[in-house]
């Protein structure tokens, strides 16, 4: 019998994670186009295809379902404990900045930082939990890649988040501003991989053991 009710749970897990792909994907939408406050958990169960009540099985309001989309969308760039950069310094800290630029440039990002900008003031626990699962997560993943150079005594920091956040914005120069500004994100792949190398060599040798 317990075979049976494992080989049920098994096959019944990726439908259960379909309608989970579903609702966030069907909430990323609302939430852009309506905003925090007039997002509907109504409205996503209808464009999710699912019932009221399998949304909140999977996510006990907006805000679970808010992180739970700028979580996603900042992993699917790998700023998460699995990132692939690889060991050598420059060239991992080349390939996350590359991977920044990627997600700067991300129109569902551009939007959502919008979103959030303009709704700060009414709602500040929308953007404490947009920097939380955002800015804050990419910096502890870099800081965690920062942490294994200075364990091999590559680097010498003392504060690996606060190097990590100084990173970043060296490496996004006015990118993040012309985003906060909807200006054009007009600095080409080749320009920002000059721009990056420069920056890298600076970051690296302010932290040179």
């Amino acid at each position: 019998m317990s075979s049976m009710n494992s080989k049920k749970t098994h096959m019944g897990r990726p439908k259960s994670e379909e309608k989970r792909a579903a609702i966030l994907e069907a909430a990323g939408c609302e939430f852009l186009k309506s905003g925090f406050e007039g997002t509907s958990v109504d409205k996503i169960a209808e464009n999710a295809g699912v019932s009221k009540a399998t949304v909140y099985s999977h996510f006990p309001g907006k805000d679970e379902l808010f992180q739970a989309i700028i979580k996603r969308k900042v992993e699917s760039y790998e700023f998460n404990d699995d990132t692939h950069a690889p060991e050598e310094l420059k060239q991992g800290l080349t390939y996350i900045a590359m991977r920044f630029y990627e997600l700067l440039n991300d129109p569902q990002v551009i939007s959502m930082h919008r979103v959030v900008i303009g709704e700060s003031a009414r709602h500040c626990d929308m953007a404490k939990l947009f920097f939380k699962n955002g800015p804050e997560k990419t910096s502890k993943t870099l800081a965690k890649y920062l942490d294994q150079h200075v364990a091999k005594s590559n680097l010498n920091i003392d504060d690996t988040k606060q190097a990590a956040s100084q990173f970043f914005h060296m490496v996004a120069g006015e990118l993040l501003l012309r985003s906060m500004l909807n200006l054009p994100l007009d600095m080409s792949k080749k320009a920002y991989c000059a721009h990056a190398e420069k920056t890298i060599d600076q970051f690296i040798l302010i932290y040179k053991s």
